[in-house]
């Protein structure tokens, strides 16, 4: 099997050699994504030869060997190339699984055929004009006895253009790659500050992140538990492929050995064919030679092989859960011990304050009250009530200093600054930083509105509002039900959220049946 290009290099060759440098010297490669532009390249070279699959093979940092960038089958929508192929199963397979490196032979510098993994392939350099190699594309499967001056002349042109043209996409890359990794290093910062470093949402953050930085489109972590992988965080991945995902060090997806602290290699063939798994790249999370989870992403649909960019990417990200998997019991301790000495800071303000004993607890209970009837997730509800326990310990750090008004006007901003240092969810943050904004913007301290104050934090505001009236400085003003539904319906849409004052009215009738 094979196809003679000399029989047809003769009315190729004008058509190319019109077009090529037009295309090199229009075409913004820079701004395409290098699969973009490389696929562009390669179809000026197929308008050559013809062939039925074509290699990109790029040098690594050590030069001892070259790394496959890019591959692009052209039989898939070609029927002259499915016709020629149809009888030859084994190289159609082959074509579809090329050497992911190949060393860096002098031969791969020079125009010419080599025997590859799949048969015959024409050898096309890429090399600038002082002499500098940049790669190598491989096409084929051809077959041929020689060159000739009309082939040798067109890929002599292709090599320079081409060679200049991957050299200035490659260098782009770098520099988006860069860009994109100092922005999601500061976001990896920020969010994990702001989050709460219980295991399972800290790699489902990682993992999220990841896909992002290097364009993948799905993609799972697994943690050792009992001396066995489960999943505990996946993006796009099909309910049949974690059902079936044999992670054994044994017999799993990946083989595994003690040496194994780089990256891990697919080993299950059947299990990726079944599911359309195009590329995949997993490392090992290991401590003292023990495996403690595996970073993997996956693509369905690209073929391109991950560069050296995403396997840093991956391995960085690794050591970040590594080590919270660690530490993880010594934050969760230290948040313990700082949240309840925040809880009983609020507790002794209580007691000194209008409100009395027991406030934040009796604010809680109202704000959980609401919380179900508004039908919130459990997680939610328990950052409502850790918000709640200490939406007033901010008074703590003025009230020896100031008095009045200027004191309660910054306790909201004071609170959540003790709170925003640890690894908690934002939410309990944001709740207690507006507990006194109202929803027509004439709250305090920064005078937010609307749906810019998050829903945990208009339903601690009316649950507060709700115990100052049964307990608090607003009792003897609206010390009876009819008195208070009657405040409630002229603050609400002004000061409340009406679907948070509809929740409480709820509340309220079920426990006790309003006066009318």
């Amino acid at each position: 099997m094979g196809k003679n290009i000399l029989t047809s290099i003769l009315h190729r060759r004008s058509a190319f050699d019109s077009t090529f440098w037009q295309t090199i010297g229009i075409t913004p490669f820079e701004s395409l994504q290098p699969e973009d532009a490389f696929r562009e390249l390669i179809n000026q070279l197929d308008s050559l030869l013809g062939a039925a699959a074509y290699y990109l093979y790029l040098p690594t940092s050590s030069d001892a060997e070259m790394i496959l960038e890019y591959m692009d089958l052209r039989f898939h929508s070609n029927i002259e190339l499915q016709k020629e192929l149809s009888s030859q199963l084994e190289t159609i397979e082959l074509l579809q699984t090329p050497e992911s490196r190949i060393p860096m032979d002098a031969h791969y510098r020079n125009v010419g055929y080599a025997n590859e993994w799949a048969g015959s392939f024409l050898n096309v350099p890429l090399v600038e004009g002082d002499d500098r190699f940049r790669g190598c594309i491989l096409a084929g499967p051809l077959t041929g006895t020689g060159l000739g001056s009309a082939l040798s002349h067109s890929l002599q042109a292709f090599s320079r253009g081409a060679a200049g043209v991957v050299q200035r996409v490659k260098e782009h890359a770098l520099l988006v790659e860069r860009a994109s990794a100092a922005a999601t290093r500061a976001e990896v910062t920020q969010k994990i500050l702001g989050s709460a470093l219980e295991v399972n949402r800290f790699v489902s953050l990682l993992l999220e992140l990841a896909l992002t930085a290097t364009r993948t489109e799905a993609g799972f972590v697994a943690i050792a538990r009992d001396n066995t992988l489960t999943v505990r965080a996946s993006k796009n991945l099909p309910k049949e492929f974690l059902a079936t995902l044999n992670l054994s060090p044994h017999n799993g997806l990946f083989e595994w050995s003690n040496d194994a602290d780089d990256i891990l290699i697919a080993q299950d063939f059947e299990f990726m064919t079944k599911h359309g798994v195009k590329s995949i790249l997993a490392v090992p999370l290991v401590e003292h030679h023990r495996l403690q989870g595996v970073f993997a992403l996956i693509n369905f649909s690209k073929r391109t092989t991950f560069d050296n960019a995403s396997l840093s990417i991956l391995k960085n990200f690794s050591d970040q859960i590594r080590l919270v998997l660690n530490n993880s019991h010594v934050f969760e301790e230290f948040t313990d011990r700082y949240l309840s000495t925040l809880k009983a800071l609020s507790e002794s303000y209580d007691v000194r304050s209008s409100y009395g004993t027991g406030h934040s607890r009796r604010v809680a209970d109202c704000a959980l009250a609401i919380g179900r009837d508004l039908q919130l997730e459990t997680d939610d509800l328990s950052q409502l009530e850790t918000a709640a326990l200490i939406h007033d310990v901010g008074m703590c750090g003025v009230v020896e200093a100031q008095t009045g008004f200027r004191a309660d006007y910054h306790h909201p901003t004071i609170g959540s600054s003790l709170v925003e240092v640890l690894p908690i969810a934002p939410a309990i943050t944001l709740a207690i930083a507006t507990h006194h904004e109202w929803v027509d913007g004439w709250g305090y301290p920064n005078g937010v509105s609307g749906d810019a104050i998050p829903l945990l934090g208009k339903i601690l505001a009316l649950a507060e509002h709700y115990d100052e009236t049964q307990s608090g400085a607003l009792q003897a003003s609206l010390k009876n039900q009819t008195t208070f539904f009657q405040d409630l319906k002229t603050r609400r849409g002004v000061q409340f959220d009406p679907a948070v004052v509809d929740a409480l009215l709820r509340v309220i009738s079920n426990v006790s049946p309003p006066h009318q």
